[in-house]
C-alpha cells in the first residue's frame, strides 16, 4: 500500500509541478502520509488535531466532503514542503465503491480525444469547485508556492482530474 502511495504522489507531482519533476523519496513519503491522513474524520482534520498531523505542519487545513458523493479529502499548506497540498481520500463507503466498479466514459474537455471514467468523473465534480476555491484562497496567502495533489487509491483518480483543472 505505501508504494501505491508513494507512485501516485510522484506521478501527480510531476503533473501540477514540472519544473520540479525529479523523484524525492522525502516528499513521496510525505505525501503518502498525508493521503492517509485523509482517512480520518474531517473535523479533526480541519482542527489539524488527528493521529498522524502532528508529523506534518499544515497551515490553514481545510476539509471538503459530500455527503451524496461520499468524496472526501482536504487542502493546506505544508510548511515543510512549503506548498499547497491538495488530498483525496480513496473509496471509504459504500456508494464510491460502487461507482469504483462502474466502467462507462465520457469524453474530457481537458484533453483532445480522451475520456475517462463517466461516474469517477461525476463523482470528483462533486467537490470540483469546493477544492479549486480553496486552492484559490490558499494561493492569496501563499502566491509564490508549488501545489502538490495526491490520493489513495480512488482518490489518486480524482487527484488527476484535480491536477489538470488546477495546471
Amino acid at each position: 500500500m505505501k508504494k501505491a502511495l508513494v507512485a501516485v504522489a510522484v506521478v501527480l507531482m510531476v503533473l501540477v509541478n514540472q519544473s520540479q519533476a525529479a523523484y524525492n523519496p522525502p516528499v513521496a513519503l510525505e505525501m503518502a502520509y498525508l493521503s492517509a491522513i485523509a482517512y480520518d474524520n474531517i473535523l479533526q482534520i480541519d482542527a489539524w488535531n488527528c493521529k498522524l498531523c502532528s508529523t506534518y505542519k499544515i497551515n490553514q487545513p481545510k476539509a471538503f466532503l459530500n455527503l451524496t458523493s461520499g468524496v472526501v479529502g482536504y487542502t493546506g499548506y505544508s510548511v515543510s514542503l512549503s506548498a499547497i497540498v491538495v488530498v483525496f481520500r480513496g473509496a471509504n463507503n459504500i456508494n464510491t465503491f460502487i461507482q469504483d466498479l462502474k466502467t462507462t466514459k465520457t469524453d474530457y474537455d481537458k484533453c483532445p480525444d480522451c475520456q475517462v471514467s463517466k461516474s469517477f468523473f461525476e463523482l470528483y465534480s462533486t467537490v470540483k469547485a469546493n477544492v479549486l476555491n480553496s486552492i484559490e484562497n490558499l494561493h492569496r496567502l501563499y502566491r509564490s508556492s508549488k501545489i502538490f495533489v495526491t490520493g489513495h487509491g480512488l482518490g489518486g483518480v480524482f487527484a488527476i482530474l484535480a491536477a489538470a483543472d488546477i495546471k
